[in-house]
């Protein structure tokens, strides 16, 4: 739902950046393989969830982008007003209409743009934006809809009743839609997002109410099956770094292995209708806005994050959508568009050991618009932390990451007709092992370590880059050295080998134990 009010005409007026190497900073590579199943339908801007290597698509809707002023701008013909489980290697789909349920169910159900989350067995799908027919409105949702997924897959698989598989809860805490939301620390995090109430028109105030949250909203979910409850609410505001929607949230990894959050881009700005052009990360505790300047991949599309435990360098792949920058292929260039366009790049953001982050273009793009409001599914096969980044340096053969499916399928990148895409990419990736990190430069000297035996943090007396190996050779750990310390507070007791090395490729090394 990309919900985009215009203050006035835009002049296709476009800045022009030269282009440069996109590819020799990247320690891996992607390749993607249509696997489109034609009998499956187009789906954006839904909720899913993942179970028994199955797929359960609820929410979101089966026609192109939205209309821009009444009537009818969100067609109920084009909402999607199925439950439905995809198997995306035999191609079978399973299919119920939302009206087996009860209406106040079938409601929040039959809207668009919805939070959710996974947890263990279960998906809990809060707000959404879509027609309440009791009040004969359009509004957004303040309800939580807990989607039991064991239950669901029998009563399709068999035909029986689906009702058993749902259950409702309202607070007013998931009273948004647009936004973000994700798991953390145990925790459901709800990023941004607006209350939208009536029928949308590109012409601001008429008609209809908005208003930002501007607000990230952290809660302790409890669920016995029965019955839902919420605890330990926490609402932080910042009417600047939290006035998005519209954008891309997911899980990072910091250098120590603790986990974070990330908040890519997301719209708009207050004074003008165009993406924020700046990212936002979370250690837990609180949100720092990062200095890069976020050029690609501005709204919701499908997100792919990876971590490489030899360098402790977090890279997040985000796929097409929509965005203000793009790169033009036949002047290899970047330009930028004020109407925002569909695009067909695929970008990746990478924050490295030291803190400092880089967003580059990866060569291999869509041969479409395409991205748009789709998902990225992980494989089951591949090997992800806790928190379901993907380990990138897991295996060095070409392995499939994941899927990419659905989203928006414009015929053109501005003011163009569009359809809902039923479009699946199997999203193969390669992991490629850097050089040695330490290369030895005349002999290997001996460095002063102090405290050791150590906990927690340690100091050295050179160096710009560390890593540490076990007896028996195995890497346990690497990444940047900073301001001559190094942070070994995740790092399980024993006897190590502590290797640095300088910046004239001179490497230190000493025994080290950690107690």
């Amino acid at each position: 739902m990309r919900f985009r009010l215009f203050t006035a005409v835009f002049l296709l007026g476009f800045s022009h950046f030269s282009a440069r190497s996109q590819t020799d900073s990247l320690p891996f590579s992607i390749r993607l393989e249509e696997a489109t199943w034609p009998e499956w339908p187009g789906l954006h801007s839904f909720a899913h969830g993942v179970y028994n290597q199955r797929w359960f698509m609820l929410y979101g809707r089966q026609g192109g982008m939205h209309g821009m002023i009444p009537p009818d701008p969100f067609p109920l013909d084009e909402a999607n007003q199925s439950v439905r489980m995809f198997d995306p290697e035999t191609g079978q789909q399973w299919e119920r209409s939302i009206w087996e349920l009860p209406d106040s169910i079938a409601f929040p159900l039959r809207s668009t743009n919805p939070q959710f989350v996974q947890q263990d067995d279960r998906v809990y799908v809060m707000g959404g934006y879509g027609k309440d027919t009791t009040s004969e409105d359009f509004v957004t949702f303040a309800t939580l809809v807990a989607i039991d997924l064991p239950l669901l897959e029998t009563a399709l698989e068999s035909g029986g009743d689906i009702a058993p598989a749902f259950r409702l809860f309202r607070d007013s805490l998931f009273y948004l839609c647009g936004g973000e939301a994700e798991l953390f620390d145990s925790d459901v995090v709800l990023f941004g997002g607006h209350e939208f109430t009536g029928e949308y028109s590109e012409i601001g105030g008429i008609g209809f109410t908005q208003r930002y949250t501007n607000e990230v909203r952290r809660f302790h979910l409890t669920d016995d099956g029965a019955d839902i409850s919420i605890s330990d609410i926490s609402i932080t505001y910042d009417s600047l770094l939290f006035h998005r929607r519209d954008l891309n949230l997911g899980p990072v990894r910091y250098p120590d292995g603790s986990e974070g959050l990330a908040a890519w881009s997301g719209v708009f700005q207050y004074d003008i209708n165009l993406p924020w052009l700046s990212d936002l990360y979370y250690d837990g505790a609180s949100w720092t806005e990062d200095t890069l300047t976020h050029l690609f991949n501005h709204y919701t599309c499908p997100l792919m994050p990876l971590y490489d435990s030899n360098t402790a360098d977090m890279h997040t792949v985000l796929f097409g959508g929509i965005s203000q920058y793009y790169f033009y292929e036949p002047d290899s260039a970047v330009y930028e568009d004020l109407n925002v366009p569909f695009t067909d790049n695929i970008s990746c953001i990478t924050r490295y050991a030291d803190g400092s982050t880089k967003q580059v273009l990866l060569p291999v793009r869509f041969d479409a618009l395409w991205g748009s409001n789709a998902v990225f599914i992980p494989a089951e096969t591949v090997t992800r932390y806790p928190n379901e980044i993907i380990r990138l340096d897991a295996s060095e053969e070409e392995l499939l990451a994941g899927y990419l499916f659905g989203g928006i399928a414009p015929e053109f990148p501005n003011f163009t007709p569009s359809t809902a895409s039923n479009k699946l990419y199997k999203v193969w990736l390669t992991w490629t092992p850097p050089e040695p990190p330490l290369s030895v430069k005349d002999e290997i000297r001996e460095l002063e370590v102090w405290p050791n035996p150590a906990t927690g943090m340690v100091f050295v007396s050179t160096g710009i880059s560390w890593r540490l190996t076990d007896l028996t050779g195995q890497l346990v750990g690497a990444g940047q050295v900073l301001d001559n310390s190094i942070d070994l507070k995740q790092i399980p007791a024993g006897l190590y080998l502590l290797q640095v090395q300088d910046r004239g490729g001179v490497v230190f090394q000493q025994e080290l134990m950690v107690y």
